[in-house]
């Protein structure tokens, strides 16, 4: 594409609109904003109206991007551009003077918008607009707190609030929430209002994940309830299809869902069989987010995570025989500098000894401590130094270098930033 030059690309899913390489704009079939490219920096609008705006900057690695919440008339102000931008676009489509993209895979897929129909309903959504659907949000949910990067898009349903253990002393996520696990009548009018709330927009988030902290807690017999109805309520894959014949199966069925996700701590995985899980598999459970973040039991007991390394060892290896795929969460700066080098030793060859598989992800995370949390009266106490970023980025490297060396069935690792995240 010349400079000057407009262009949409429309997909199953969403709608992109390009000009002069300056602006790049995405929006869900509703027509609301998710993400957007201008003047070199990078906006990421959230359900709940959040805006936020990431920076690339020179400096040493792990600071590079620099971030920052837009708010109140400064966020109005960039969604009225955002607006203007479209009103152009449309005017130009209207005249022919736009390209047009329609990716459709497999072919006939694409809904039945044309460009200025579908940048009609873009339109609808002003800044007052947006910031009325925010409100809406906060209606059907309970705080996001947070989620796994490869499920940032996903249709969360909050089987329960807050966490069933919420006492590691590093984690913001849960305090001052009392846990909760919702009935299955209120579950159910959960689900039906975030359908309504997203919309055809829930053609954008093509899995499920299954909220808050550590839901799996939940009793068995309650758990096959709350999967039964999730089966009616979402449409999943069968069980049996795996790598090329299931991706290839999602794009032949674009209304249908990847699977359901969610996370679980090592002690209520513990508990759980591998007739559990594959019951769960079966009911559409494609994989499960396990918070490790150390191989470590004195680092572990230190941030009073509850279970062992021994314990994680045979969580993963259950998940994977029932075939349950798993995501491992590792942290980096965790535990400062007395912790560091065996923590590192430890962690390495605890996720070595997982022996993860192609459909598996190692996320390391760098450690964001936050002030007022018993991680760092403790650590004061204890004489614990915290790591620089620098340092931090070190241990990541390390960490990453020692696990892909032992990584011979092809798991991802990848990193997995905190700060990153808005849904």
């Amino acid at each position: 594409m010349t400079a000057g030059t407009v262009g949409l690309v429309l997909r199953y899913h969403s709608l992109t609109v390009h000009r002069d390489f300056r602006e790049i704009l995405a929006f869900d079939r509703e027509g609301r904003l998710y993400t957007a490219f201008v003047d070199g920096r990078t906006y990421r609008r959230g359900l709940d109206n959040r805006l936020v705006r990431t920076v690339a900057v020179d400096g040493p690695p792990g600071a590079r991007r620099r971030r920052r919440e837009l708010q109140g008339q400064e966020r109005d102000r960039f969604l009225g551009r955002v607006r203007g931008t479209v009103r152009e676009v449309a005017d130009q489509v209207a005249r022919g003077g736009a390209r047009v993209h329609r990716l459709e895979e497999p072919r006939g897929v694409l809904p039945d918008l044309d460009p200025g129909s579908w940048l009609e309903r873009v339109l609808r959504w002003g800044p007052e607009e947006l910031a009325a659907d925010g409100l809406r949000f906060h209606q059907v949910y309970r705080p996001v707190s947070i989620l796994p990067p490869d499920q940032y898009l996903a249709t969360v349903v909050q089987l329960t609030e807050g966490c069933s253990w919420g006492r590691c002393t590093f984690c913001p996520f849960y305090h001052g929430t009392t846990f909760r696990i919702r009935p299955q009548a209120e579950l159910e009018a959960h689900v039906a209002a975030v359908r309504e709330f997203l919309g055809e927009g829930i053609a954008l988030r093509r899995s499920v994940f299954l909220g808050d902290g550590n839901p799996l807690v939940v009793p068995r017999a309650r758990l096959a309830e709350v999967f039964d109805f999730l089966s009616r309520a979402f449409w999943f894959p069968p069980f049996e299809l795996r790598g090329r014949a299931l991706r290839r199966w999602l794009r032949e069925n674009p209304d249908a869902f990847a699977g359901i996700y969610s996370f679980v701590d090592i002690f209520t995985g513990h508990r759980r069989s591998v007739a559990d899980y594959a019951r769960l598999a079966r009911a559409g459970l494609r994989r499960v987010y396990v918070g490790l973040e150390t191989g470590s039991q004195e680092l572990m007991t230190f941030l009073d995570k509850p279970g062992t390394p021994e314990a994680a060892l045979e969580v993963i290896g259950s998940l994977r025989r029932a075939g349950v795929a798993v995501g491992v969460i590792v942290m980096a700066g965790i535990g400062g500098d007395r912790f560091a080098a065996e923590h590192v030793a430890k962690t390495v060859a605890l996720v070595r000894a997982m022996e993860l598989g192609p459909e598996d992800l190692v996320y390391l995370s760098p450690f964001v401590e936050t002030e007022g949390l018993e991680y760092s009266r403790r650590a004061r106490e204890a004489g614990i130094r915290p790591l620089d970023q620098a340092a931090i980025e070190a241990q990541l490297a390390e960490l990453r270098a020692g696990i892909v060396a032992g990584n011979g069935t092809g798991a991802l690792v990848s990193r997995y930033d905190i700060r990153e995240f808005i849904y």
